[in-house]
C-alpha cells in the first residue's frame, strides 16, 4: 500500500511539473524514483526506531529517546513541525494525522516563502496545518509540536506581547473549531515524521 501511495504521489508531482512547463520523465524513471524514495524513507524510520548503542554501559543506564505515542483508541493526533532553508528563505511545513494504531490518515508537506525566527516559523506551521486539518474535517483531539514556546503560548491564559502574538491569536481561533482539543509539547524524537515532512 505504501508503494502504491508513493507512486501515485510521484505521478501527481510529475503531472504538476509538466503543467508548469517542465518536460516529463519516463514511466520507468518515475517508478525507480518512487521505489528509491520509499526505501530511503523506510531506512530513515529504522534509524530512529533502533537506537545505536554508542557505549559499553548497560542498557538501563543509556538514555532512551522519547518516541511517538498513539492517541486513545478511536481518536486522531496531529503532529506538526517546520524547517527552514535559510539560503533560499523557504520554510518547509510538515504534518501527519495518525490514529490509535499509528497509521497515517493524512500527511501534509508544503514549502512557503519567508524568513522568521524559529518560534514564529513553528507558529506559522501550526496555523497552516490546523487550516489543512479543518478543510479535511478531521476530528483531531491532540496536537503535538516540538516548539515549546508555541505550546506554552497556546496553553497560557493570557497572550503576552510578542513578535508572534497575532499568529498565536489566529491559531487559538482555529482551535475553537476542534472541541476538547489540547496542544502539547513533545521532544523532537517523538516528532520525527512531521520533521521529515517539513
Amino acid at each position: 500500500m505504501e508503494h502504491i501511495i508513493c507512486t501515485l504521489w510521484c505521478i501527481w508531482t510529475e503531472r504538476n511539473q509538466v503543467v508548469h512547463g517542465k518536460s516529463a520523465r519516463s514511466a520507468v524513471s518515475l517508478a525507480a524514483f518512487s521505489s528509491n524514495y520509499l526505501n530511503n524513507f523506510c531506512a530513515a524510520q529504522l534509524k530512529y526506531k533502533q537506537p545505536v548503542a554508542t557505549s559499553s554501559l548497560p542498557p538501563a543506564s543509556a538514555a532512551t529517546p522519547t518516541l511517538w505515542q498513539p492517541p486513545l483508541r478511536g481518536h486522531l493526533k496531529l503532529n506538526v513541525d517546520a524547517a527552514i532553508d535559510e539560503s533560499r528563505h523557504i520554510i518547509g511545513v510538515g504534518a501527519v494525522v495518525r490514529n490509535s494504531s499509528g497509521h497515517a490518515i493524512a500527511v501534509f508537506s508544503m514549502p512557503t516563502v519567508g524568513h522568521f525566527s524559529s518560534h514564529e516559523m513553528e507558529a506559522k506551521a501550526m496555523f497552516l496545518n490546523l487550516n489543512w486539518v479543518l478543510q479535511l474535517q478531521l476530528p483531531i483531539i491532540l496536537v503535538e509540536t516540538d516548539a515549546l514556546l508555541v505550546s506554552n503560548a497556546l496553553n497560557s491564559n493570557t497572550v503576552a506581547t510578542s513578535s508572534f502574538k497575532n499568529l498565536i491569536i489566529n491559531i487559538s481561533s482555529l482551535l475553537f473549531y476542534f472541541p476538547n482539543i489540547s496542544v502539547t509539547h513533545v521532544k523532537r524524537t517523538a516528532n520525527v515524521v512531521s520533521d521529515s515532512l517539513a
